[in-house]
C-alpha cells in the first residue's frame, strides 16, 4: 500500500504538476494507493501522524496473534513525500518512528539539500519508477533540536538534513521572507534569490563569542563564531557543502564551527561553500552523538532550513541513528 502525502505548493507551484505526472503513472499500473495533499503549514505532518499510529496499531495486534518480521511489513506499506525539505521535515515531525513504514521521497523543492546529499534523480519518472520498484534501501539517521520555549519548557524538533544557530539559519530566514522567492521561483530564478540572501546575511552578520560542549564531556571555546550547524548530510542553504564528513550513518553529528575575525573571509567562505570546494577556511568540524552550543550573542536558530525567526543564545542537539528507511 502506498501513502502518498503531497505538498502542491512546493517547487513554487510545481507540486500539484508532478503529483498530476504521479498519479497518471499509478493509475495506469492499478496500484493501489491514498492521497493526501495539504493545504496549510505542519498538515503534512498530521498526515504522517494518523497514517504510521494507524499502521503501528495494526502491526502490534497482528503481532500478537502470529510472529510478524518488521521490515517485511514495512515494504508493505510506503509513506511518500513529495515535495521538498521543508514538507519532509514536517512529515519526520509527525510520523512515529516505531512505526513499520518504509519512506519514499520525490523532490520538489526550490532548495532540496536532502535529495542533493543522497543523490536522488531529479526527475519524477525516475524517482517514481524506483519507489514502486524498490531495490536500494538506506536506514538514515535523525536528529533532535532542543530549544527553551516561551514558558520555559524544552521544545524539540527533529530534523533529518541539519539544524544550527547563526549565519546559516539568517539566510534560511531571509530566503524565506524574501518578498519575490515565489516570482524567483515560478522564472526558475533560485539562485538569484539564495545570492541575495546569502549576500545580505552576510553584510550584516555580527560575530559572537561562544562554545560547544561535545558529548557532555569536552568544551571548545570560540572567540567569532558566525554559525555552528549539526549535520546529518553534506548540503544545506539551497546548495551549500558545509557537512562534508557528514552522511555516514554512523549515529554522529558533524559539528561544523565557523569562527572568523575577517568579514572578507566570511564572504569566500559562502562562495566556497556555495562551489562545493573542499577546504574553507575557518571552518572546524567535529564528530559526536550530542552536542550544546552557546553563543553570547543571541542569533537565530533552524532545523531544516526552517527558522521560528525567534533569537536564541542556546541549542542542543542530538543524534538517533538509523531509524528511518527510506528508498533510494
Amino acid at each position: 500500500m502506498y501513502y502518498f502525502i503531497v505538498n502542491p505548493n512546493s517547487g513554487s507551484g510545481r507540486g500539484l504538476k508532478v503529483w498530476q505526472t504521479i498519479e497518471r503513472i499509478i493509475a495506469r499500473k492499478h496500484i493501489e494507493y491514498e492521497a493526501y495533499l495539504t493545504e496549510g503549514p505542519e498538515q503534512a505532518g498530521e498526515y504522517a501522524a494518523a497514517i504510521t499510529e494507524s499502521l503501528r496499531k495494526q502491526y502490534e495486534s497482528t503481532s500478537e496473534e502470529e510472529s510478524t518480521d518488521e521490515t517485511e511489513t514495512a515494504d508493505e506499506h510506503v509513506m511518500v513525500i513529495v515535495g521538498g525539505d521543508g514538507t519532509f521535515s514536517e512529515v519526520l515531525n509527525g510520523m512515529d518512528t516505531d512505526a513499520p513504514v518504509t519512506v519514499g521521497y520525490v523532490p520538489v523543492g526550490v532548495g532540496n539539500d536532502l535529495a542533493r546529499s543522497l543523490r536522488l534523480s531529479r526527475s519524477v519518472n525516475s524517482r517514481i519508477r524506483r519507489i514502486l520498484r524498490a531495490k536500494k534501501y538506506r536506514n538514515l539517521d535523525y536528529g533532535i533540536m532542543t530549544v527553551d520555549g516561551a514558558d520555559g519548557e524544552a521544545c524539540h524538533r527533529r530534523f533529518i538534513v541539519s539544524s544550527g544557530i547563526g549565519l546559516d539559519a539568517d539566510i534560511c530566514h531571509r530566503e524565506d521572507s524574501m518578498m519575490l522567492k515565489i516570482l524567483f521561483g515560478k522564472l526558475r530564478l533560485d539562485r538569484l534569490s539564495r545570492f541575495f540572501a546569502r549576500y545580505h546575511s552576510c553584510r550584516s552578520a555580527v560575530p559572537s563569542k561562544g562554545y560547544i560542549v561535545l558529548n557532555g564531556e569536552r568544551r571548545v571555546e570560540f572567540n567569532n563564531i558566525y554559525f555552528v550547524s549539526a549535520m546529518l548530510l553534506p548540503y544545506e542553504c539551497g546548495g551549500m557543502k558545509i557537512g562534508r564528513d557528514a552522511g555516514r550513518g554512523n549515529g554522529e553529528l558533524s559539528i561544523c564551527v565557523y569562527s572568523n575575525s575577517s568579514r572578507t573571509e566570511l564572504m569566500n567562505a559562502m562562495r566556497c561553500a556555495a562551489g562545493g570546494r573542499r577546504k574553507i577556511r575557518g571552518l572546524r568540524t567535529y564528530s559526536c552523538k550530542e552536542a550544546k552550543i552557546h553563543t553570547e550573542i543571541p542569533f537565530l536558530v533552524h532545523a531544516d532550513g526552517e527558522s521560528s525567526g525567534n533569537a536564541m543564545t542556546d541549542i542542543q542537539v542530538s543524534c538517533v541513528k538509523g531509524k528511518i528507511r527510506m528508498i533510494i
